[in-house]
């Protein structure tokens, strides 16, 4: 099966600005957390799946999220609350094919809220930045398409940028640069 890991280091306390990727660590005990796209059983359609593995690599707790139909993991980050904000695709649920797919969890990757963004094309949520403001910055691809639904021909694909304040709520949404290979 395809799947996708994305990791990002935490600790018990004191956090600190990680430079590469606008995700959070504590330089003392460092824990795993793991991010993949992969089915939750054998011939399902794949899930998102967030862990937290210890030093050793010894999985502490997994958890998984999505619908009936396909998910696709993009990014996470720790929040300033102890949980961790997961960004990813989902087909399961919004208005259409595949819509950006935000859960917030707690420390132990329990789902407090789920929230999707998108219309009725493609669009793939794919990184996660902090904003000074507190709030979340969503980028990945947005897919116009022109002409009647389901006609995929006529379609673009676009930089998507979309804020959202820590309760998921949607602050502002950009539309920029189009993409040309994925």
């Amino acid at each position: 099966p395809l799947v996708f890991v994305i990791c990002v280091f935490l600790t018990s306390s004191l956090f600190a600005q990680r430079p590469d990727k606008n995700s959070v660590y504590n330089q003392s005990l460092i824990t795993k957390i793991d991010l993949e796209t992969t089915p939750h059983q054998p011939n399902e359609k794949p899930d998102i799946t967030l862990s937290l593995k210890d030093q050793s690599g010894a999985t502490i707790w997994l958890n998984t999220y999505g619908g009936r139909s396909w998910e696709r993991a993009g990014d996470v980050v720790p929040t300033q609350d102890g949980g961790f904000l997961i960004l990813g695709s989902t087909s399961s649920y919004g208005k259409g094919n595949y819509d950006f797919f935000v859960i917030k969890t707690d420390s132990e990757g329990g789902e407090m809220w789920t929230n999707v963004y998108g219309d009725f094309y493609n669009d793939y949520g794919e990184e996660i930045e902090f904003l000074a403001n507190g709030n979340f910055l969503l980028v990945g691809t947005k897919q116009i398409c022109t002409g009647e639904k389901n006609n995929f021909s006529k379609c673009k694909d676009y930089r998507w940028r979309v804020e959202i304040d820590p309760n998921g709520e949607l602050i502002q949404d950009e539309v920029a640069e189009r993409v040309y290979s994925r």
